[in-house]
């Protein structure tokens, strides 16, 4: 009784409509809102790291460079991870405490001379692969899609080539806000309607659960349900 309004997870399930059904008992609604994710925002927000580190580094490029906060893609700006080798090398980032990874941005090196580098390197959240990075001079930073998996470290692995990163960061929901949108609705239909109970009332924006003189026992008459 102390909950007016019953918000159900769909999942993001694709769809063109929605149903509320019932058997046994009349079904009585005031109001359906349906909600959709906000792709013109965002709801991610960056975690704080803790410390990285390497397989190797050389150059001078320390795994601390990776997460400095200096996304500076030339090298001589002292703000990228270089690895001492172009074997079988992994940088990782450690995070403060397990978190549900929504997705990476690894900000590659911008110099020609080795921008290409990355290519075919892998993203991890703990012992999941996010995805691999495919090389395209256009794209300066890398957002891999981690599906929100839970982890305390993040990694970068490459093999045949010397592993080069200006910056990782790392981000997950901000479950403080929300980023959904209600959906417009077409209309609204019903099985049977009664007590003049119109399927449109339920799409009608009036979120009102009772009569005018704010009592839900003194229903009109014609409003009043056996």
């Amino acid at each position: 009784s102390a909950i007016p309004v019953y918000e159900i997870d769909c999942k993001g399930v694709e769809t063109s409509a929605v149903s509320v059904h019932l058997s046994g008992d009349y079904l009585q609604v005031c109001e359906v809102e349906v909600f959709a994710d906000d792709a013109a925002s965002s709801c991610l927000v960056k975690v704080e790291t803790n410390v990285a580190s390497a397989t190797s580094s050389g150059w001078g490029g320390v795994a601390s460079r990776a997460v400095d906060g200096n996304t500076n893609p030339v090298y001589r700006g002292r703000s990228c991870y270089h690895s001492a080798t172009n074997g079988d090398n992994t940088l990782t980032v450690e995070l403060k405490g397990s978190i549900p990874v929504s997705s990476v941005k690894v900000y590659n090196r911008a110099d020609t001379c080795c921008d290409q580098r990355i290519d075919g390197a892998t993203v991890w959240a703990g012992d999941h692969k996010c995805g691999t990075i495919v090389f395209d001079s256009a794209i300066p930073v890398y957002e891999i899609d981690c599906k929100g998996v839970e982890t305390s470290a993040v990694s970068v692995h490459l093999s045949g080539d010397y592993l080069q990163v200006c910056e990782v960061e790392v981000f997950a929901d901000d479950a403080a806000s929300s980023c959904l949108v209600k959906v417009e609705t077409a209309g609204a239909s019903a099985t049977s309607s009664g007590w003049g109970g119109l399927a449109g009332r339920a799409v009608d924006g009036n979120t009102n659960r009772f009569t005018e003189d704010g009592l839900a026992t003194t229903l009109p008459p014609m409003e009043t349900t056996p």
